[in-house]
């Protein structure tokens, strides 16, 4: 939406200097097109076929100069000067030349050394490494808690294991409870051009309890000095169908910290989800027939997927007669004991997609965290999955195929696969959708079950590699 609307682009991105660590010099690389401002903590370190002077707000047409995407450079001396030991901010204000621009580009490096801009790091014989640093930030794996999948008044001991030569001084752990009906997370919802607003509730400070994790042999800790430091959460922050969120932050001895997940990772959190078990459900085929109830143990057999997100969210993408391909709705998946937070879903299907009440669905995995599903037989498929599709399992509208409930697409594609045809795995599974604060409601089609689906593999990449074609 920018052309023919704005000309300004606005970005900043914080970062931390160890105590001690502080250069008299920094080389700055820019990306751009067309121009672009720079500044590191409120001073102005750099301009990039930008004209002298102030810059004006909006600024004036050609204020800056064509300029085709490749990298510019300049050294900076003197940073001490404006630099500071921990959080440092570097702002960068993109211009595009004109209104009626049909590309824009922006991207900035910012090192000690010299930046990737041509890929020219030169050597510094005789000197200090350009990449020395006096101290690392520590080392940090083995996230995990456990039980797995934790029920109502069950305390879950989260725990990771730590180290650094330098000595470590914190382990924090930080967690945030997403209630049943109040779901948040990331980002709002996203517009059509793949744009979203990070929902401000989501990195509110209010929204996270700190706790420390310790490795002396308490508070959940098995061994003493093991370099495995752990932390209980307690049995009353385990609720029916809520979901906890975690993250956790270190720092060694002389202050350099570090936080996981990483920055670059999708998924800002680690996650479980709290649930109880699945319950009886009762159900009737006509008004006035007597409901025919089905136990909990017979429900669960069959694998079960669960989907956390706001009600609204599901209402507008499932009932608001969107056509589009673009994934607007965030939410969290939960499988097999694995929580699947911040992903992407929408309505799928061509002039059936919103037929038939009980539609489909098509959900998106993000980098790194792709969907971890089984077979028909329990058994883990070779390859994970980007993408996740819901058949929905429902009569086909005046074409009097009774019974066809899924098993024509499942039926028919394991016939080709017999036959030795590549076709796409299927398997069943039944669904659950959690947005609202009761799970269940006054009938049948209201509260958390949604009924059965059939998921359907995606004809991508990874299914080249599952069926072994080229």
């Amino acid at each position: 939406d920018m052309q023919n609307g704005y000309l300004s682009v606005f970005l900043r991105k914080e970062f931390t200097i160890a105590p001690g660590g502080i250069p008299n010099a920094l080389t700055l690389g820019c990306y751009h097109d067309d121009g672009a401002v720079v500044y590191i903590n409120g001073v102005e370190v750099g301009r990039f076929s930008v004209d002298a002077g102030p810059v004006a707000f909006p600024p004036p047409a050609n204020f800056a100069n064509g300029h085709e995407a490749s990298w510019s450079s300049l050294s900076i001396s003197g940073a001490a000067a404006y630099l500071v030991q921990g959080a440092n901010v570097i702002a960068i204000h993109g211009i595009n030349e004109t209104f009626g621009s049909s590309d824009f580009s922006i991207d900035a490096e910012l090192a000690t050394g010299a930046t990737s801009s041509g890929d020219d790091f030169s050597p510094t014989p005789g000197a200090a490494n350009s990449s020395f640093a006096l101290n690392s930030p520590p080392q940090i794996r083995q996230v995990d808690h456990f039980p797995q999948e934790p029920k109502s008044g069950e305390s879950v001991v989260v725990f990771a294991k730590v180290t650094d030569p330098d000595g470590v001084s914190a382990v924090t752990l930080e967690y945030q409870i997403v209630e049943p009906g109040d779901y948040f997370c990331r980002f709002l919802k996203f517009s059509t051009n793949g744009n979203a607003n990070p929902d401000p509730r989501f990195e509110d400070p209010a929204e996270w309890t700190s706790i420390a994790m310790t490795d002396d042999g308490t508070g959940g800790d098995s061994l003493a000095n093991d370099s495995l430091f752990s932390v209980t959460l307690p049995a009353v922050l385990q609720s029916h169908r809520r979901l906890i969120r975690y993250r956790i932050s270190v720092r060694d001895t002389p202050g350099a910290e570090v936080k996981v997940p990483y920055l670059d990772d999708p998924q800002p959190n680690f996650a479980y989800f709290v649930y109880d078990g699945t319950p009886e459900w009762s159900g009737v085929i006509r008004p006035g027939d007597s409901p025919v109830s089905y136990p909990g143990d017979l429900m669960s057999s069959i694998p079960t997927y669960f989907l956390l997100s706001r009600n609204e969210w599901v209402d507008d993408s499932q009932f608001g007669g969107y056509s589009g391909s673009e994934y607007l709705w965030p939410g969290t998946m939960v499988y097999d004991g694995k929580v699947y937070d911040h992903i992407q879903y929408r309505p799928r299907g061509g002039v059936h997609r919103y037929q038939y009440g009980k539609n489909f669905w098509k959900f998106d995995f993000p980098r790194g965290h792709r969907f971890e599903a089984r077979g028909r037989d329990g058994k883990r498929y070779q390859t994970d999955w980007n993408k996740l599709n819901f058949s929905s399992i429902v009569q086909q509208v005046n074409f009097n195929h009774r019974g066809e409930q899924g098993l024509f697409e499942g039926v028919g594609f394991r016939f080709f696969d017999l036959c030795g045809l590549p076709a796409s795995n299927t398997h069943y599974n039944q669904f659950f959708v959690i947005d609202e604060s009761s799970e269940s409601g006054a009938n049948q089609y209201e509260g958390d079950y949604y009924g059965l689906f059939l998921s359907i593999e995606q004809l991508d990449g990874q299914y080249l590699e599952e069926h072994g074609l080229p």
